[in-house]
């Protein structure tokens, strides 16, 4: 369950920065990016409940958290580009989504 607690501390941190938002960010990237963590962690419970037979739709959540993850990735970069995080703040963000990333990433190989 490593996965699910980077998961869940990215998505406290983004809460965190969010709300220090300007409103026209807050209402819109701000929120989008913390959909799109939401999301990958339905996904990540979803994809967990799957028995042994359903390998196939198992593979395809994954693949959906790892497009998910991809799209968050250009959110965060958006973000440090508009000057809404420091660059302190965006390399955190940044060296959390690597170790997502690359849970997600072996995670497909061993499935």
């Amino acid at each position: 369950m490593p996965l699910y607690l980077r998961l869940t501390e990215l998505l406290q941190v983004e809460y965190r920065l969010v709300a220090n938002f300007p409103k026209q960010y807050k209402y819109s990237l701000g929120q989008d990016m913390i959909a799109m963590t939401w999301k990958m962690l339905d996904l990540f419970i979803t994809a967990q409940t799957y028995p042994a037979t359903k390998k196939q739709e198992k593979l395809e959540n994954i693949q959906m958290i790892n497009q998910q993850h991809d799209c968050l990735n250009l959110r965060i970069r958006f973000c440090g580009e508009l000057k809404l995080i420091s660059l302190k703040q965006q390399s955190r963000l940044n060296e959390s989504s690597t170790e997502i990333g690359n849970m997600i990433g072996s995670w497909l190989k061993h499935v």
